[in-house]
């Protein structure tokens, strides 16, 4: 089983509405959570183009990277894949970044 070490979990991020006019304090803003998932089963295999459109129909979650063990691209250390090309592959041990509108503990 490949190590993947990193696990942030979920975090409050107060972002700005859309169309919002409002300035300073939390007028015009809201609280989302950045937080990192596991890859749902039935997505392990196929890209990551698939991945985004189904985060964002199917589970109210924006994508934004994915975290990638060492071993899945025979590099020296895990990195960061921010806004991977959509026909990147999803590897089973992948974490998936996104902004949710919960900060909820999510299992696929």
């Amino acid at each position: 089983q490949l190590a993947c070490p990193l696990d942030l979990g979920c975090h409050s991020v107060n972002m700005p509405r859309k169309h919002s006019k409002g300035r300073g304090g939390s007028e015009g803003r809201e609280n989302k959570f950045l937080c990192q998932v596991e890859v749902p089963l039935e997505l392990v295999g196929c890209t990551y183009g698939e991945l985004l459109k189904d985060f964002v129909i199917n589970r109210a979650m924006l994508p934004l990277g994915l975290y990638r063990c060492k071993e899945a691209a025979n590099a020296p250390t895990p990195y960061v894949f921010t806004c991977p090309q959509e026909s990147a592959p999803v590897h089973p041990d992948d974490k998936v970044f996104v902004i949710s509108s919960d900060g909820r503990a999510v299992n696929f």
